[in-house]
């Protein structure tokens, strides 16, 4: 089993880069051996960074275009997992004032860090000096 090179993008935080990343991701993981059921474990990765991406458009930055997402991606031996780390420069994120989406009468926003805890294995956000971060974990 070869251990695939870490990969690292940093885009524009706007809505319309946001799927270089998801093409990014798709193109690595193709690229990883020994994946089991490659493209759920492709697709849920890839809305994962895309649901993190855009809150972070839309609430870390407030839409404005001049902030930049750094997003590294690696493999990591044990357990066998794959990580994305993203980072911004934009607002901090509050934990306790995000709701959970009403399932039952449905919405038309605020999903996002629903799905990407059903998404992924394990999601963590923290505040560092100047940034968030925000980690990303897929067992296979």
């Amino acid at each position: 089993m070869s251990t695939p090179f870490a990969v690292v993008l940093e885009l524009p935080a706007a809505h319309r880069y946001l799927n270089i990343a998801t093409a990014c991701i798709a193109a690595w993981i193709e690229r990883i051996e020994d994946v089991p059921d490659r493209g759920m474990v492709s697709y849920a990765l890839q809305l994962a960074v895309q649901e993190t991406c855009a809150n972070i458009v839309d609430h870390a930055y407030a839409g404005a275009e001049d902030g930049r997402i750094h997003i590294e991606l690696s493999v990591q031996a044990e357990p066998r997992c794959l990580v994305a780390e993203i980072y911004d420069a934009g607002r901090p994120f509050e934990p306790g004032q995000a709701r959970q989406p009403d399932l039952e009468h449905g919405q038309e926003r605020g999903y996002g860090l629903f799905l990407m805890n059903q998404l992924m294995d394990v999601v963590t956000y923290e505040r560092l000096p100047g940034r968030n971060h925000w980690r990303l974990i897929k067992h296979f």
